[in-house]
């Protein structure tokens, strides 16, 4: 999965879902810090689990959304970390 990652051009930003098929979004989130290429784009993990934020940004996650969303409030979110 993280091969795609480290191909150019790399993302202005990385918005995933806490909970993916098989995959735990925190444990990919260290692995993207873990990866010397991609540590520095920014990670938004969304979650309806609205308790999980704190373990979200402990596993280096920039920023929570918590789910149900405001789409505004996302975009708002998302143009924050895009350089």
């Amino acid at each position: 999965m993280l091969d795609a990652l480290n191909t150019q051009p790399k993302p202005d930003v990385i918005l995933m879902d806490m909970w993916l098929s098989g995959e735990d979004g925190r444990d990919i989130c260290r692995t993207i810090r873990a990866d010397e290429n991609l540590k520095d784009i920014p990670v938004l993990i969304m979650s309806a689990s609205r308790g999980l934020e704190q373990s979200a940004l402990d596993a280096g996650a920039n920023d929570f959304i918590a789910k149900p969303f405001d789409m505004g409030d996302m975009i708002s979110r998302v143009r924050t970390y895009i350089k």
